[in-house]
């Protein structure tokens, strides 16, 4: 990249979140602590003795040994699985292909054209007296891959309140970050579960399904049931269908637990005797899910219980839930390492990104929310909401800057290139500068003339000030794309300062705003580390917003 200094990856202190922030739209809070993951070994033992029924799920039931404790941060997570009218609202706004036992009549008719193409071309062939063309065969599945996207769906009035299922995990992790939220990590369903004690399940130790879960042992229609179906399974978080209804995919790959080891067991005695031997298929391209479904017993949808699947798997009994971080702007500047900046995720040859500081990311952030449909039978559980939008302005620092004092900074992004301080994400396009809704790389460029003696790599190209026609007697934050093209420049301000945590807000009220209703000015003030870590630059940037609409619900 030849307009920027690339910076490599440093660790960090993390430092205090903003202002406690609200809870985003259709989550419930979840406090933190040490909480036990897995299954304990006396406890799968037990089960495989007292249950012989369990025996063939040992493999996969030793995956979840042994039961280990986890710090887990404050969180919010959904009180139920992403219901359907949830997704199906994501996918009215994103144009999204839709599960596709919701496309059903769209293949039919696929289906049906395609039958009625083979006949013409079989009469056509006829009629001049030639061979008939080889029938081509409709494969529904490979249609819906193809032309889903554009197929339409729909959705039965009484499966609303249904979990979505069906849908992989890269699916189920678009909707996440398309709402501004993230998919639960398996550490964060055991804490929704068992909180500071280690619960069988979410509500204690009763065995009994039909009054907790959507199990096995209760009648169903093949299908999942209404989530929240059973207010006493919430147990004390409000946080339902935990055990039972539908696997809930996770963020975490299936990886086995520190300590996990392969196990033999026997149990009966003389020609009763029974060997069982129990070891888990591991696989880190695989994710984790959790909590068993409606057509599995109760005893195998206890807290702990873990399976892999493949990302691309869509199973009619896995769903997803998700979760987010107590400090806005974290889990977006997360996904954006995972994704944007990973270097398995740039383009072949392209130059590597710095990882982002998801902990000193500001964001100014807000949802907009549809009430639910009406539904006979079915009351939304506490917390419940629809998300139709989620809108972002955020900034989020790199990891460390390669320098060590303001001397150094100014006099390397003068003689080199401009040097990364961090990243721009916006959902919403801004007016000043004038910039589309995307990510960008943000770097500092100091006011006075670019000195040519300096030692190091020179930029290629016309210089940045004929290009952006800077005013070199101010500073300014240089924007670019991801490929290291720049975009625009925007006025800033540095200062320096020991460790200190950064800001942002409406610098405007929307009622007085000097710059129009629809628009609102934001300020970030973003610390980012030197390489000293004692002390570093403080970038102030002002940005002008524009607003989509009045309805959005700022934090």
């Amino acid at each position: 990249m030849h307009a920027l200094a690339i910076l490599g990856l440093v660790g960090f202190a993390p430092v205090s979140a903003q202002n406690p922030p609200t809870a985003p739209p259709g989550l419930v809070p979840v406090p933190g602590g040490t909480t036990r993951v897995g299954i304990s070994m006396p406890a799968l033992e037990r089960m495989l003795s007292e249950q012989p029924e369990t025996r063939p799920f040992a493999g996969a039931l030793v995956g979840g040994t042994p039961a280990h404790d986890v710090a887990v941060e404050p969180f919010w997570i959904q009180p139920t699985e992403v219901t359907c009218e949830q997704y199906a609202t994501y996918l009215l706004a994103t144009g999204e292909r839709a599960p596709e036992p919701w496309c059903e009549s769209a293949i039919r008719a696929a289906s049906e054209e395609h039958a009625r193409v083979q006949a013409a071309r079989s009469e056509e062939a006829a009629r001049h007296g030639l061979t008939p063309p080889t029938p081509e065969t409709f494969d529904p599945h490979v249609w819906w891959l193809e032309h889903g996207h554009g197929a339409g769906f729909e959705l039965s009035p009484a499966d609303r309140a249904r979990p979505v299922v069906a849908v992989s995990w890269d699916e189920a992790r678009a909707y996440a970050r398309w709402a501004g939220l993230r998919l639960a990590t398996e550490a964060e369903h055991a804490r929704a579960a068992r909180g500071d004690f280690e619960r069988t399940w979410a509500w204690g130790e009763d065995a009994r399904p039909e009054r907790y879960a959507a199990t096995s042992e209760v009648a169903n229609d093949g299908a999942p049931r209404l989530v929240a179906s059973f207010p006493e399974g919430g147990g004390r978080f409000g946080v339902f269908d935990l055990a039972g209804n539908v696997w809930e995919w996770t963020s975490d790959a299936y990886v086995a637990f520190p300590g996990y080891a392969p196990r033999e067991w026997s149990f009966g005695s003389g020609a009763a005797r029974i060997r069982v031997t129990a070891i888990a298929a591991f696989d880190p391209a695989q994710r984790v899910a959790v909590g068993g479904s409606f057509q599995m017993p109760l005893t195998l949808c206890r807290t702990g219980v873990r399976r892999g699947l493949l990302r691309d798997q869509r199973a009619a009994a896995v769903g997803f839930r998700c979760a987010a971080d107590a400090r806005p702007g974290l889990d977006m500047a997360r996904t954006l390492n995972e994704d944007e900046l990973a270097p398995e995720q740039r383009p072949k040859g392209a130059a590597p990104l710095a990882r982002c500081d998801p902990r000193r990311t500001l964001a100014i952030d807000g949802w907009r929310t549809l009430p639910p449909e009406p539904l006979e039978g079915w009351t939304p559980p506490s917390g419940y909401a629809v998300i139709a939008a989620y809108e972002c302005v955020a900034f989020a620092p790199v990891e460390v800057v390669p320098v060590r004092d303001p001397q150094t900074l100014d006099r390397d992004s003068l003689e080199i290139a401009p040097i990364v301080i961090g990243y721009l994400h916006t959902t919403l396009p801004l007016a000043e500068p004038e910039l589309t809704p995307g990510t960008y790389i943000v770097a500092w460029r100091p006011k006075g003339l670019r000195k040519l003696g300096g030692e190091g790599a020179r930029p290629e190209g016309a210089p940045l000030e004929e290009v952006l026609r800077i005013d070199i007697e101010k500073s300014h934050a240089i924007v670019f794309d991801l490929d290291g093209r720049p975009v625009t420049a925007i006025p800033a301000t540095m200062t320096w300062s020991v460790e200190r945590e950064g800001r942002a807000w409406f610098v405007d009220a929307p009622e007085t705003g000097a710059v129009g209703s629809n628009r609102r000015r934001v300020r970030f003030e973003a610390y980012a580390p030197s390489a000293t870590s004692k002390r570093g630059p403080v970038l102030t940037l002002d940005l002008t917003v524009l607003m989509p609409r009045e309805d959005v619900a700022w934090r």
